[in-house]
């Protein structure tokens, strides 16, 4: 169990649970998050955990969460209401082979700080519906990749971007 962790003090929860693949649940709604700067490859490759609920994250001071969530293959349901995403400046491969994903609500993030979206949700092939009308993309450079193999939607709102500085 980790429900005891105090984390009040950590900066850096960057590949705390990588590689974690035979992990089925997590219960992490006792983490104070209000310190860390860093979350990249916090989930990467906990390929069979079906939930994560990150509704009391506290993300305000976080400036890299790429990979995050990369290759959580199992994952169904993921709530990330809570995420303040302004001073992330690159959402590289956050939920690249997130297969299973079928919803995904980001409609709490806001992105005025990021420069790469490179392979955002690169194979997420189940994932039907995505509406990114709260991102900023005025200061994206790099969107390669960014949908390949979503070979599922039928649904993406793309109303916000702006692709002017885009050369990838």
């Amino acid at each position: 169990s980790i429900s005891n962790f105090n984390t009040k003090s950590v900066n850096y929860m960057n590949g705390m649970f990588f590689r974690c693949a035979a992990l089925t649940s997590l219960i992490i709604n006792n983490f104070d998050t209000s310190n860390v700067i860093n979350m990249a490859a916090m989930f990467r490759e906990c390929l069979v955990i079906k939930s994560l609920d990150l509704s009391n994250f506290d993300t305000s001071k976080v400036i890299d969460i790429m990979d995050m969530f990369n290759r959580c293959e199992s994952l169904v349901s993921l709530n990330l209401m809570s995420f303040n995403t302004s001073l992330i400046e690159k959402f590289n491969a956050e939920f690249y082979g997130c297969k299973s994903l079928e919803y995904l609500d980001l409609s709490s993030f806001k992105t005025p700080s990021s420069n790469s979206m490179n392979s955002m949700f690169t194979n997420c092939a189940k994932l039907k519906f995505l509406d990114l009308s709260s991102f900023d993309t005025s200061k994206v450079t790099d969107m390669y990749g960014m949908f390949n193999g979503c070979s599922s939607l039928i649904s993406l709102n793309l109303n916000s971007f702006v692709t002017s500085e885009v050369v990838n």
